[in-house]
């Protein structure tokens, strides 16, 4: 009786046939990996560069379960497996890696055919625990051969227990592969050109010198488990990759597609770093040349749960059986309660419950809005161009293709092309997932290695409810108004708002850049006629010198030198600069006018003291009414200045209120002319119903409405602001004072999360530090036995022991530093903090030739605290000084204690008179490789025990004069 047969091209069609690209194939080895139960998928890409390697080798790993040589045999090896559609559970033990079992994500038996996708000479490394490891060499071109069928398919599987034995068995297995191409019952006649590549390719294959111990060594333990999939002839799609030296700004279709859909495999989006949180799974794809090996989709270069927070806008909900969709929406800073239902088709839906969660950031559009800053929008720019999209997962492991830029399964932008004021959402500007389950949403199929669901009623219904659902997010909260209509939504309100405050801001700016101007050219000009006046009143005390030394002093011939003087200092006082309210100077502008002030100050006790001094000589010597003529012009002098004043700012007061009395009345004329052009078409003429004219009142009170309300607040603002000046308050103080309140606000908020991060990163590193420090001092322990029977290994290891010793020394130095969750309260005396130090820096202060010494007074002085808090300000004090000192020739740095404060100084470059408060705000540095933390960190902690710490030039403290600090007791 006849009986089905297959030919070997089936699995052909079932492999490269069924993939439809290289981020497709593999991932179905990944799903592999992960019904194996393995936490890590990944692959490496080795280049020639790499040692030894000599032509572009790729492996897919994972470190599940592995297989055996019966696992080989009756599973991998036999097509369409059906174990994962049974409906069994694993149960947990051995064969779950004692992990709780998982829902398997193949069901179709034939994902692990997607290897021959990725290159055609294949040797496959796997183990169980506490099995032999397997070997499999298999070349995917044998299936080619459309004459052959499937049992005449032979596949070399071999087993090893020792890395020794690879290249033996290796040759063997290649030896049986080319038994394929000499079997009797195998008709080759058609497909010479198959036999030669395949042949040649089995013959020339090339396994690097570094293979058994980097790729094979770890799976012939006896504990090890896992699989190695080995190319040594990978697809040019994938050797294309190596090309790439930087993703961030490659343009690069391929590079990019390839990224962007093998990243986020795992549901990082319910996965918060910040909380250092860990994704169900790993995966990685390194690249591995001649440079250092660098992973092209790092996780943390893709979304997470922290994204979420700062999007503009949030959605975050479910839909049930019923496609009933309940959460909530964020709209800028507003959340609301939302529920949705397409009332098209009501009733249960065949594509089951699922979760949707989604964050958008709007474009640069016009009148857009954002409520992120330039660097953070800036930032998620970019991510968004490489990552943008709307992300399916179902059981949290990837489904493609969704997710990609180029699938927008929801046609969000043909929707958009229609009306971007209608359909406001963009796939591109928009980053979240939907979750779904294989238990809860089982007729949400994928097709097998394809892309995307099968086109079934369940998938159907799924787009249409969702695109229903986002059209109605579009209209309810997001569409943009028509003019006539006066009930803005929830997002015009608030963008309304945001762009009204932003506009006021950005013209403030303007406002700020405009008077910055005229103060730096004021500055300019003052700091010329300075020195013009100081000539002048040079020549002017000259003059008055000689009439002051004659025999005899005539009124009449110094007083037009007597009122030149006195014209000269009342300019003079005219060009004394303060520093501005209303906006803050940059540090070199600063610097600019405290030159300019020191040197107003010199003139001043200089040739302007000398003139008044001179002044009041002669007039010791003036006859008593010659003095009160003097007097009465000093006296008609001074009530002029009042009266010059009132006069200057009643002119500029009047010019003010001109200007606005004038865009008043330009305001009221254009918008009455824009009233009467469209109301003036509503009036009623000839025959019209009530109806109808009543429908026009209520046109003509719409335009009324909205006119009034636009000519109103554009312009009532005017009147408004002159209505709450009080002439008691300097606004200009105020404006200023809030304004850099509100930028440190910004800053300690950037701190706080900048200072979180830097705090669990240390932590982290400490506990890894722990963990190999334990692991290399045993390593180190257990080579001492064999070292020292061979003099150069003795050599080597004693080197290797002092380095690691020296390391160790050093992190348990840094221990006291970041262990704030266990530091208690301590008596640290000076000499124990400059022992501390001495260790620390013991190398450099050698390089560098450091005279560092301490005071007596300073070495008996003690204080009540932590190691934690007091350490790290002079580990940055001295580290800083290491940086200032290089540029002397004489290096010094000392510390003392005097006067209830401990001096900290050093010889090196002085600190500017601008910098002294400058360099305790955070990221402000002069340093090129500098952070601007250190200084800011130290004041903060120091306050926090009751200290201070401050920089100063005084010559009674600076006794080096290079820098110099001073701790002392703070002051609230």
């Amino acid at each position: 009786m006849p009986e089905f047969r297959a030919k070997a091209r089936a699995i052909e069609l079932l492999g490269r046939g069924q993939i439809a690209d290289l981020p497709t194939a593999i991932t179905e080895l990944w799903k592999n990996g992960y019904d194996a139960y393995g936490d890590n998928m990944g692959c490496n890409l080795y280049l020639p560069g790499y040692k030894d390697v000599k032509n572009p080798m790729f492996v897919v790993f994972d470190d599940g379960r592995g297989m055996d040589e019966k696992d080989l045999i009756n599973k991998w090896i036999v097509i369409g497996t059906d174990s994962k559609v049974r409906g069994e559970q694993d149960k947990k033990g051995p064969d779950t890696l004692e992990k709780e079992p998982r829902i398997q994500m193949g069901e179709k038996g034939i994902g692990r055919l997607s290897v021959s996708y990725l290159g055609s000479q294949m040797l496959m490394i796997t183990k169980k625990i506490n099995e032999p490891c397997q070997l499999v060499l298999f070349h995917w071109d044998i299936l080619k051969n459309y004459n052959l069928f499937i049992d005449q398919v032979s596949i070399p599987i071999y087993s090893i227990n020792r890395v020794e034995d690879f290249r033996t068995v290796l040759e063997n297995m290649k030896k049986e592969l080319f038994d394929n191409f000499t079997n009797k019952n195998a008709d080759w006649s058609e497909h010479k050109d198959v036999i030669k590549k395949a042949t040649n390719d089995i013959k020339n294959l090339f396994v690097p010198e570094y293979f058994e111990e980097e790729i094979l060594s770890e799976l012939t333990k006896k504990d090890a488990h896992g699989t190695k999939i080995i190319l040594f002839d990978p697809i040019d799609q994938i050797v294309e990759l190596s090309s790439i030296d930087n993703l961030n700004s490659v343009e690069d279709s391929l590079a990019n597609y390839t990224r962007s859909s093998l990243s986020g495999i795992s549901n990082v989006f319910k996965i918060s770093f910040r909380k250092r949180q860990k994704p169900k799974f790993n995966t990685s794809f390194w690249i591995c040349s001649s440079g250092t090996p660098w992973d092209i989709i790092s996780q943390r270069e893709f979304f997470s749960e922290d994204d979420f927070e700062l999007a503009d806008h949030l959605i975050d909900g479910e839909f049930n059986e019923e496609g009933f969709f309940k959460g909530k929406v964020r709209v800028y800073d507003i959340v609301v309660e939302h529920a949705f239902r397409n009332q098209i088709k009501p009733g249960v839906r065949p594509y089951g419950a699922f979760k949707i969660k989604l964050g958008y950031i709007p474009g640069r559009g016009v009148k857009q809005y954002t409520r992120l800053t330039e660097e953070q929008f800036e930032f998620y720019d970019q991510k968004l161009e490489k990552f943008g999209g709307l992300y399916i997962y179902r059981d949290d492991f990837r489904v493609l293709p969704y997710g990609r830029i180029t699938n927008d399964f929801l046609g969000f932008e043909e929707r958009r092309s229609k009306g971007a004021g209608y359909y406001y959402f963009s796939h591109r500007r928009m980053f979240g997932y939907i979750g779904i389950s294989r238990e809860r949403n089982p007729n949400l199929t994928d097709k097998s290695g394809r892309e995307g669901f099968i086109n079934n009623v369940a998938s159907r219904e799924f787009t249409k409810d969702l695109i229903a659902f986002f059209q109605d997010l579009s209209r309810t909260y997001f569409q943009s108004q028509d003019e006539d209509e006066k009930n803005l939504n929830l997002r015009n309100q608030q963008q309304r708002d945001a762009l009204l405050a932003k506009e006021s801001e950005k013209k403030e700016k303007e406002k700020e850049k405009l008077e910055k101007n005229i103060f730096k050219s004021q500055l300019n000009k003052n700091a010329n006629r300075v020195e013009d006046i100081e000539k002048e009143l040079n020549e002017l005390y000259a003059k008055l010198f000689l009439k002051k030394e004659s025999a005899k002093i005539v009124y009449e011939e110094i007083e037009d030198i007597l009122n030149q003087i006195r014209n000269k200092e009342n300019e003079f006082e005219e060009l004394q600069l303060r520093k501005p309210k209303r906006f803050k100077l940059t540090n070199n502008e600063e610097n600019n006018l405290l030159e300019y002030l020191e040197r107003y100050d010199e003139i001043k006790k200089g040739i302007v003291k000398e003139c008044q001094d001179l002044v009041e000589e002669v007039q010791e010597l003036l006859a008593d009414e010659e003095l009160k003529i003097e007097f009465r012009k000093k006296y008609e002098d001074y009530k002029k200045d009042f009266k010059s004043k009132n006069e200057e700012l009643n002119h500029r007061l009047n010019a003010t209120i001109h200007q606005i009395k004038e865009a008043l009345e330009i305001g009221f004329t254009n918008y009455s002319k824009d009233f009467a052009s469209k109301a003036s078409e509503l009036i009623p003429v000839g025959q019209l119903t009530k109806k109808n004219i009543k429908d026009n009142m209520n046109l003509v009170k719409n335009i009324r409405d909205n006119l009034f309300e636009e000519y109103s607040n554009k312009y009532e603002s005017f009147v408004k602001h002159l209505e709450k000046i009080n002439p008691e308050i300097d606004e200009d103080l105020l404006v200023g004072y809030y304004k850099t309140q509100y930028e440190e606000l910004n800053k300690r908020v950037e701190a706080v999360n900048e200072t979180a991060q830097l705090g669990m990163a240390i932590e982290i590193i400490d506990h890894q530090f722990n963990v190999l420090y334990s692991q290399m001092s045993n390593a180190i322990a257990s080579l001492k036995e064999r070292a020292y029977g061979e003099k150069k290994s003795k050599e080597i290891y004693e080197q290797l022991k002092y380095s690691f010793q020296h390391l160790e020394r050093n992190h348990k130095l840094l221990t006291p530093l970041y262990r704030t969750t266990r530091r208690t309260r301590r008596e640290i005396g000076g000499s124990e903090i400059g022992d501390y130090l001495k260790i620390f820096f013991e190398k450099p202060f050698k390089d560098e030739a450091i005279d560092f010494t301490l005071s007596k007074s300073f070495e008996k002085y003690s204080i009540y605290t932590f190691e934690s808090i007091i350490n790290p300000v002079f580990i940055n004090l001295v580290n800083n000084s290491l940086y200032w000192l290089k540029s002397v020739n004489e290096r010094k740095i000392h510390i003392t204690y005097e006067d209830s404060k401990i001096l900290f100084m050093n010889s090196g470059e002085r600190i500017r008179p601008a910098d002294l408060e400058e360099i305790f705000k955070l990221f402000y540095t002069k340093r090129p490789d500098g952070r601007g933390i250190g200084l800011y960190l130290a004041r903060t902690n120091l306050r926090s025990i009751g200290l201070d710490i401050y920089a100063t030039n005084d010559k009674k403290y600076n006794r080096l004069n290079g820098a110099c600090f001073i701790i002392e007791a703070y002051k609230k």
